[in-house]
């Protein structure tokens, strides 16, 4: 770790579940917050950051997508504040992939297990699907090659169709693998 974080990997982090959020609910032009506690935050962006240092990094940074991101402290967890602003750049300027957008699509319409193992199939010969021994996850799903998504998705059987969680490799291992 060093005390320089790569916050392209933040925005990308950002940009991904914003995303993601717009495929599930639609578009609203309005601030979003993403709730990171900093552990996360200093293995995403590679950084051994305090608090207050991660909060001035995030703060002081801009890219062609996000223009101004600001921070609030609620207790162990940093709010990164997206501006109207930069989620409608989101909007208009990023396409999900059409592996995420599947999903999503099939996950709305309660998809079962089958239907959604069968979709990470057909975006990857190499999907990794993984019964879980966890009370609130049956199913790991991920493409090991990070290709089309670098994410891990924890899927459970539901009554209406399947939910799930999306984590990065990071907050992964430390969840369920410490």
């Amino acid at each position: 770790m060093n005390s320089k974080p790569n916050l392209k990997a933040l925005e990308k982090n950002i940009v991904d579940t914003i995303k993601e959020s717009q495929l599930k609910l639609g578009f609203t032009p309005n601030p979003v917050t993403l709730f990171y506690p900093l552990e996360s935050l200093n293995l995403l962006t590679g950084a051994d950051l305090s608090m207050s240092e991660m909060t001035a990094a995030i703060s002081a940074f801009k890219s062609g997508v996000l223009s101004g991101l600001s921070c609030n402290v609620f207790e162990d967890k940093i709010g990164v504040v997206v501006s109207a602003e930069s989620v409608r750049a989101i909007h208009e300027n990023t396409e999900a992939s059409a592996f995420l957008t599947e999903f999503i699509a099939a996950v709305k319409e309660g998809c079962t297990m089958e239907k959604a193992k069968a979709i990470f199939k057909k975006y990857s010969d190499n999907t990794v699907l993984e019964d879980m021994d966890d009370d609130e996850f049956d199913v790991l799903a991920y493409f090991p090659d990070g290709e089309p998504d670098a994410y891990k998705y924890c899927l459970a059987n539901d009554l209406g169709g399947i939910t799930y969680h999306r984590f990065t490799q990071q907050d992964y291992e430390n969840i369920f693998e410490n």
